[in-house]
């Protein structure tokens, strides 16, 4: 499979500055309150600097698990990006994909975009079958969708 298939993106307009959607953003335990899979998590180190690793706790299909993730772009107000790492057991130390938050100021708020790529097809992904794979940019999609209009709510009630 291609890897430049496996790739997804969703935005909004939020009526807040981007200053503010950054910061709750970058306070990655935070996304727990607005996203359908991530339930929160804690920094293992620096919170939010570029390099600085966050231990992410999710749940999707009843399956919950958590991946190291590292804090790939930091330049606020404008993205905030990180990539997983995997397993907080360990790992190859190579990113499987990547998530990126844009902030663009727009007419009444802020443009946010959310991306995601993935960089390399693990195992344990691979193991589930090609149409499982295949069905991961749709699922993010879709998840995204949910955490950018849960962003919208939070900031516009």
């Amino acid at each position: 499979m291609d890897l430049s298939d496996l790739q997804a993106c969703a935005s909004v307009v939020v009526a807040a500055p981007a200053d503010k959607l950054y910061e709750f953003i970058a306070d990655m335990p935070r996304i727990g309150e607005i996203s359908p899979e991530c339930t929160g998590g804690e920094w293992e180190s620096s919170s939010g600097a570029l390099g600085a690793t966050f231990i992410g706790s999710n749940t999707s299909g009843g399956v919950s698990w958590q991946a190291r993730m590292r804090v790939a772009v930091a330049d606020p107000p404008r993205e905030f990006a990180w990539e997983n790492m995997g397993g907080v057991a360990g790992g190859d130390g190579e990113p499987s994909a990547r998530w990126s938050y844009v902030f663009t100021p727009v007419v009444g708020g802020t443009e946010v975009k959310e991306t995601w790529k993935m960089l390399r097809i693990l195992p344990q992904l691979e193991a589930r079958g090609e149409d499982f794979v295949s069905g991961l940019p749709e699922a993010r999609r879709k998840n995204m969708e949910e955490t950018l209009a849960r962003l919208k709510a939070l900031y516009e009630r």
